[in-house]
């Protein structure tokens, strides 16, 4: 739902419209997938993550360079994937949060136009992904092994004294991608800023980022 600011006419009709983007969102970006696979992560793992984002390789081709439109886009992360504060009791607490994750080179330059060399001895960044890459090759250990990719780190901000917007820096090999002191939409943007990455758990637990896993009810 959507609440009007006020009950002016044109803080209704812009919450009316407010609800139809959302409903055409959820529509596009399967949120009903989105969602089945990071309850799915919450129930065997002690926290999954969400991560909003702008894509830039997505909507309509803007030029011959290869340029999109860009357009909203949604992944579901698993805890092998996202770093933070282990120090903190509560996820809102954690002053930063890092993201890491395995991409092509060619990924890499399509979504940040900048070359980087590939990794040697990479596998897969995400265990799940490796162990089940293991089990469907008999445990053949070059089964996971990528080539001509790298580890994307991407690494936000809470505000601070020294950066009041927060920060963002995005590096991959030996190249930095993105640096940005500010984690909203810039100086226009009043919102409060924090980090585009929201956790779920299945069962929480006081005074803790992660929660109880159901599987492990089912351990003896």
């Amino acid at each position: 739902s959507c609440i009007p600011a006020s009950g002016d006419d044109d803080d209704i009709q812009a919450a009316h419209t407010s609800i139809r983007a959302l409903d055409a969102l959820d529509y596009a970006l399967r949120l009903d997938k989105v969602d089945k696979e990071a309850i799915y992560l919450s129930l065997v793992s002690p926290i999954a993550f969400v991560k909003p984002y702008w894509d830039i390789t997505k909507g309509a081709l803007l030029s011959a360079d290869g340029t999109h439109e860009g357009d909203v886009n949604i992944e579901v992360l698993s805890i092998f994937e996202v770093y933070w504060d282990k120090s903190v009791k509560y996820w809102k607490d954690s002053p930063w949060g890092c993201i890491k994750k395995l991409r092509t080179c060619e990924y890499v330059k399509n979504t940040y136009g900048v070359d980087v060399k590939p990794e040697a001895g990479l596998i897969n960044a995400n265990v799940i992904d490796s162990q089940l890459s293991n089990l469907s090759t008999l445990g053949d250990s070059d089964s996971h092994k990528v080539d001509n990719s790298v580890i994307v780190y991407e690494y936000w901000e809470n505000p601070s004294y020294k950066f009041k917007n927060g920060r963002r820096i995005t590096v991959a090999s030996d190249k930095v991608l993105v640096y940005q002191k500010d984690i909203g939409f810039g100086e226009a943007d009043k919102t409060e800023r924090v980090l585009p990455i929201f956790p779920l758990v299945h069962v929480d637990i006081p005074c803790k980022v992660e929660g109880l896993p159901s599987i492990d009810n089912l351990i003896p």
